[in-house]
C-alpha cells in the first residue's frame, strides 16, 4: 500500500511543478522532494539534468548514424557519420561526470519519441524525390531537440561550476 501511496503522491506533486521541458523526472523529484520534506542537493540536479542530457545525446547519436545510413552521398554520409561520433564523445564525457559525482549513468535504450523520428526519416526518403533534403530537415528537427535540452540545462540554477562548464562547452559546439 505504501508504494501505491507514494506513486500517487509523485504523481500529484509532477502535475503541480512547473515542467522541465522534456525532462519530467526533474519536475518529479523536485515534487516528491516538497512531499518529503527533503531538500534535493545540487549533486541531485546535476545528476538528473547530466542523465537528460545522456538520453538526449544517445538520440542524437543513433539519429545521425541512422541519417547515414539513408543518403547516398558521400560527403553527408561523412558529416553525419562525424556528427553521429562527436554526440558519442559528448555522451561519454557526461557519463564521466557522473562518475565523478559517484553515481552510475542511466543506460535507458532509445525512448519512443526517438524511435519513431527515425522511423520517420526512413519513411520521408522513401516516399519522396528529394531524400536527402527530407534526410536534412529531419536532423535538423533532432538537432533543435538537443539544443533545447542543453538551454534548459543551462538554465538550471543549482548545477555545480565543472558540470555547467561541460554542458556549456557541449552547447556552443
Amino acid at each position: 500500500a505504501r508504494g501505491v501511496l507514494d506513486r500517487i503522491l509523485m504523481d500529484a506533486a509532477t502535475e503541480s511543478v512547473a515542467s522541465f521541458g522534456e525532462f519530467p523526472e526533474i519536475a518529479e523529484l523536485n515534487g516528491f522532494a516538497r512531499l518529503y520534506g527533503r531538500m534535493i542537493t545540487n549533486d541531485d540536479q546535476a545528476l538528473l539534468t547530466l542523465n537528460a542530457l545522456i538520453r538526449a545525446g544517445r538520440e542524437a547519436e543513433r539519429g545521425y548514424l541512422a541519417a547515414a545510413d539513408l543518403v547516398p552521398e558521400p560527403a553527408l554520409v561523412e558529416l553525419f557519420s562525424a556528427k553521429a561520433l562527436e554526440r558519442g564523445k559528448f555522451v561519454q564525457e557526461l557519463e564521466e561526470r557522473i562518475r565523478t559525482l559517484r553515481s552510475t549513468p542511466d543506460k535507458a535504450e532509445s525512448s519512443i519519441a526517438g524511435e519513431a523520428h527515425r522511423a520517420w526519416m526512413g519513411f520521408a526518403t522513401k516516399t519522396t524525390n528529394a531524400e536527402c533534403h527530407a534526410i536534412l530537415a529531419e536532423c535538423e528537427r533532432g538537432e533543435d531537440f538537443s539544443v533545447a535540452a542543453y538551454r534548459a540545462a543551462l538554465g538550471q540554477r543549482d548545477l555545480d561550476q565543472q558540470t555547467r562548464a561541460i554542458i556549456q562547452r557541449h552547447y556552443e559546439q
